[in-house]
């Protein structure tokens, strides 16, 4: 970075006065704005629009960042392209800001004519040694991903793009395509002050999420939103996309698309006079240099960009900014993006211990990072498997991520010690921050992702809270239109878990209610909370509506049964009902075993390993894990009962029969995919081992 755009923000100096105004006249400064667009603006991936912009081949949308513009096209092939808006003859831009259907892109001044494919396919008076072929439309880099469309003005754009969208993805799938409706509204107010207020504003929906530490854990390096220019919430049956374009240093584009599934019906999926002309966006005051707003996490994030991009920490005040020391902070293609590909199921790697949080006496939260650096996909309520080596072997357990998808490149596990227990005891005596174990990647079916019920109950014992605190986390990082009933039961009060995140997650939030019941009041006399054990009518005093919503239930195998019990008991219809249960041999979630058709002992089969090229022969009386395992292959496992999901692996060529106990969906035995430890084979096989 050259040295007049270093003196350019040096002029941010001046913010560490608390008397100033906030830095409201110098982030109007045109220096300072014009590194803003070299640094986030022309490095990054940036959402330039939604998939539903350029719905048809034919259609364009044309984007103006700054001084830069591009134009965004579906071409007849059903391909999105983007290129730079400037015709090849003498640089005139070829259309307006906006969307418009286009047979071919033409330029107003010399009707230079460029078909969708980037093509110069007609020029006026250009001499017969004209070269067309050297005029083609500049190309920008593009990528869709979902519903969203990413652009990159930068000649060499980062990789890793697609872990951009994965948040929303984990959430939202691609189930929100159609467009409902679309605003775009002009704001005279600096980029940067526009998404510092909407993370600073309460109504904005983000509220006290920031104020709790073991919350606070689960991001990387303060990036705590989908990307620095947009962001997303689900309202009223629709997928709610909020971008930000900066024009000027005083002016910001706002665009809010509306999107909802294909299927969908206005009036019964959707209310379209219900739709708000704008989305959420956050107009008070330029804030003072206090620690309240240096602990904003937009802000934490652009001092760490800046100390990324060789500026010195000291240009960027500690009042104003929270910065992230250089050695500290990931690098841009780490931040936006991860080394590699994503971490996903069954894959085994090695973590780094982050942070180590005493959540109660006898709980404490695990915070870890894949030593590459690799983002964790999962879905909110799923599981990964740690294999600790101690006592001269490997031992498997399995634990619920408790942080958010929406915070991929660090998450937790919350652990109690159990007395006797070898693993959790190990973990609590030897875990510390720089500690490394190996674990394999997320599984389990238990999530609500995939039912849309806006009603939630959310039941929990002891440390069954983790995957529900994952799924609340989740909800509020979305900022998703839900509301949700969370009752949880303790020994005492000093054994909440997550106590204070979950009161001021409450407090932040008018639908979202939390209820603990305790057993006793322990060391805490002045508990004024509820005494006792749940049963239907202190449920249907705590929450009233029981009925109407989808119920989520985790937590000991007696507590399950219990809960179970007292909703069918109280008219709950179970077909609303999930639950996930820390003892593996309950069958929690799982699908009844069918006598197996299996082949008898006598039959000898052939097994072949695709990738370690191990081949080794099994009767029908073994489970494929137990075959592998003897013939010397690492397969990861825990449960060995079809409960997990830890040993899924593609079956490439045969067939087994398979009892699973819902360890596996009907959509991964559609793609070849079986638990090896619940499986055992027909005919010869080759595995993906």
């Amino acid at each position: 970075m050259n040295s007049a755009i270093i003196s350019s923000c040096q002029a941010l100096a001046p913010l560490q006065a608390p008397a100033h105004d906030g830095g409201g006249s110098v982030l109007r400064q045109l220096s300072v704005f014009e590194t803003d667009l070299d640094i986030f603006y022309h490095k990054h991936w940036v959402v330039v629009g939604v998939n539903a912009d350029v719905a048809e081949p034919g259609d364009s949308l044309t984007v103006d960042i700054g001084t830069s513009s591009i134009i965004i096209v579906r071409d007849d092939a059903g391909r999105v392209r983007a290129y730079r808006n400037v015709c090849r003859h003498r640089g005139a831009r070829l259309k307006a800001p906006g969307k418009a259907p286009v047979g071919m892109l033409v330029c107003p001044y010399h009707q230079w004519t460029y078909d969708l494919d980037g093509a110069l396919r007609h020029t006026l008076h250009m001499g017969k040694d004209f070269d067309p072929t050297c005029r083609s439309l500049i190309p920008v880099s593009i990528n869709v991903i979902g519903p969203l469309i990413f652009a990159c003005l930068s000649d060499s754009a980062p990789e890793g793009v697609q872990e951009l969208g994965q948040p929303m993805m984990s959430a939202c799938g691609h189930r929100y395509s159609k467009l409902v409706h679309e605003s775009e509204v002009v704001e005279s107010i600096n980029w940067k002050r526009l998404m510092e207020n909407v993370h600073a504003c309460d109504d904005g929906q983000v509220g006290a999420l920031e104020a709790s530490s073991s919350f606070l854990q689960g991001r990387a390096d303060g990036v705590s939103f989908w990307t620095h220019n947009a962001w997303g919430a689900v309202s009223n049956g629709c997928l709610v996309i909020t971008s930000i374009i900066p024009v000027e240093p005083d002016k910001t584009v706002v665009r809010t698309h509306w999107l909802s599934d294909p299927s969908s019906v206005e009036g019964r999926n959707y209310d379209q006079t219900a739709l708000p002309g704008r989305g959420v966006i956050a107009s008070s005051p330029d804030t003072d240099g206090d620690a309240e707003h240096a602990s904003n996490p937009f802000v934490r994030w652009y001092g760490a960009r800046m100390a990324v991009h060789t500026l010195s920490p000291q240009i960027i005040p500690a009042a104003h900014i929270d910065t992230v020391g250089q050695s500290q902070c990931f690098s841009d293609a780490n931040v936006w993006s991860s080394v590699g590909e994503p971490w996903s199921s069954g894959e085994q790697k090695n973590l780094e211990v982050c942070a180590v949080i005493d959540e109660t006496p006898d709980v404490r939260t695990f915070v870890f990072r894949c030593g590459d650096l690799t983002a964790l996909s999962f879905e909110p309520g799923q599981f990964i498997t740690v294999s600790p080596q101690f006592a001269g072997q490997v031992w498997s357990r399995c634990y619920t991520l408790s942080s958010s998808p929406t915070r991929p490149f660090t998450f937790s596990i919350t652990v109690k010690r159990v007395p006797g227990g070898l693993v959790s005891n190990w973990l609590h005596d030897n875990l510390r921050v720089g500690a490394r174990l190996n674990a394999s990647g997320p599984a389990g079916v238990f999530t609500p992702v995939g039912h849309p019920c806006r009603k939630l109950l959310y039941l929990s014992a002891g440390s069954g809270i983790t995957p529900l605190m994952s799924m609340t986390r989740t909800a509020f990082d979305l900022r998703a239109d839900l509301d949700i009933a969370f009752v949880h039961s303790a020994r005492t009060p000093s054994d909440i878990v997550f106590r204070g995140e979950l009161s001021r997650l409450e407090q932040a939030q008018s639908h979202f209610k939390v209820s603990v019941i305790c057993e006793a009041v322990g060391d805490e006399p002045e508990w004024g909370g509820p005494l006792g054990r749940i049963d239907l009518s202190l449920l249907q005093q705590l929450v009233p509506d029981f009925l109407q919503r989808e119920v989520f239930t985790c937590g000991p195998k007696g507590y399950m049964e219990a809960v179970q019990r007292m909703l069918g008991q109280g008219g709950f219809d179970l077909r609303h009902y999930h639950q996930e249960s820390f003892d593996l041999g309950s069958g929690a979630e799982g699908v009844e075993p069918q006598p197996l058709q299996a082949a008898t002992e006598s039959e000898v089969f052939t097994v072949t390993l695709a990738r370690s090229a191990k081949v080794f022969t099994m009767d029908g009386s073994q489970t494929l894990l137990s075959a592998a395992r003897k013939a010397g292959a690492v397969v990861p496992s825990s449960c060995s009962q079809g409960v997990c999901g830890t040993c899924k692996t593609t079956i490439i060529e045969g067939s087994v029969e398979m009892q699973h106990k819902g360890g596996i969906r009907q959509r991964e035995i559609d793609k070849g995919q079986r638990l090896l430890c619940c499986s055992r084979p027909t005919s010869d096989l080759v595995i993906d081992l």
